[in-house]
């Protein structure tokens, strides 16, 4: 009898069990050893706030008289949860700015993505002051050369310089400043930038990928983990989509782009940002991908620059000159606005600021 009993259990187990490839196991064994890592993606609590999920539903417990001697939860049937969907711990974030007819200029999502190069390469710290860096590598495909080394520098470099000032140190000094741009260069060897030209390209590329990285002959990053892996312009070869031959030629692409990306982002154990622009004006809706498999979880962050309120209809030249001063400021300070898009609860926005480099703007004091 106990024989059987044990069989049962033993039955029992094995259908408890779940299978998993090698990247989903390092994925966990991650997951445990740093706990809320897969959450901090732009590494400004600010930025990251915004890709927080909205709290699951409180638990119904069935509440029984304490006075109802007949209750007995021994007796009562015993009934298994339904089998919960797999859900992917990767964190996958799409940048979508306006339609470009409906703002042909730059809205920031390349600048979004240096600045959170520039917090995922730095050390986390320098000469013992914090720089908050993650002292990863980043990983990004840029089919327009809209990526610029050289925003990229002035980016750490503004960043390096206000964190020297907030320790009371000062970067000024000819010794500072050669610690920072050794510093510098040093992080930006971890960027990898490659520029497919065309979406066979891009696909190659993407597949290309884990023999490159395992490579230690090819790059210097063997030693750092992989913090993002970021797709800027996705929507770069939409048009050739549209026309290529075959049916439903946009929606296969879609397919293989997001299996392709799911799957590096757990054999990498790392984010996933992609930036392009929305498909209509009527919302933040990328052209590409058009959707994500059933058990990944995305966030879509609108990212926009803050626009210059028109003069009002019949404002006189004198009022219109009195407010030229102040709409110049708008302008030159650059601001960008990134805001969350749906996802059941809607967050709070963040603005950004470009100009020498780019840097969230937080309330004084």
């Amino acid at each position: 009898m106990a024989d059987v009993g044990a069989e049962r259990l033993g039955a029992r187990l094995m259908d408890e069990v779940e299978e998993c490839g090698l990247g989903e196991l390092l994925a966990s064994l991650r997951t445990l050893v740093v706990p809320g890592e897969q959450s901090i993606v732009f590494n400004i609590p600010e930025l990251d706030a915004l890709l927080s999920p909205p709290p699951p539903a409180p638990i119904q417990i069935p509440h029984h008289r304490s006075d109802d001697d007949t209750w007995n939860p021994v007796h009562e049937p015993r009934t298994d949860p339904p089998p919960m969907a797999k859900k992917s711990t990767t964190s996958i974030i799409e940048l979508v700015s306006p339609p470009h007819a409906y703002h042909p200029s730059p809205a920031g999502k390349t600048a979004l993505i240096h600045l959170l190069t520039t917090h995922a390469i730095l050390p986390s710290t320098l000469s013992n002051i914090p720089l908050h860096g993650l002292t990863s590598s980043i990983i990004l495909l840029d089919p327009l050369h809209h990526f610029s080394t050289s925003f990229l520098a002035t980016t750490l470099f503004s960043h390096i310089t206000a964190c020297f000032t907030a320790a009371g140190h000062d970067a000024t000094t000819p010794a500072a400043k050669q610690e920072i741009i050794a510093c510098a260069k040093h992080a930006m060897r971890h960027v990898h930038v490659l520029r497919p030209s065309s979406w066979d390209s891009m696909l190659a590329t993407l597949r290309s990928l884990e023999s490159h990285l395992f490579d230690r002959r090819r790059h210097d990053s063997m030693d750092r983990r992989v913090h993002a892996l970021v797709v800027d312009d996705v929507d770069a070869f939409l048009a050739y989509l549209r026309t290529a031959p075959g049916p439903d030629a946009l929606s296969a692409a879609s397919v293989q782009l997001t299996r392709l990306l799911v799957a590096l982002a757990s054999t990498f154990s790392c984010a996933v940002v992609m930036a392009g622009r929305s498909a209509t004006a009527a919302g933040f809706r990328p052209g590409v991908p058009l959707g994500w498999p059933a058990h990944v979880r995305f966030t879509r962050l609108a990212v926009r620059r803050v626009e210059v309120v028109p003069f009002a209809p019949g404002m006189s030249v004198e009022e219109a000159e009195a407010e030229r001063g102040q709409r110049g400021e708008v302008v030159s300070r650059g601001r960008v606005e990134v805001w969350r898009v749906g996802g059941g609860a809607e967050k709070d926005g963040v603005v950004m600021k470009i100009g020498r480099g780019a840097v969230v703007e937080r309330e004084e004091g």
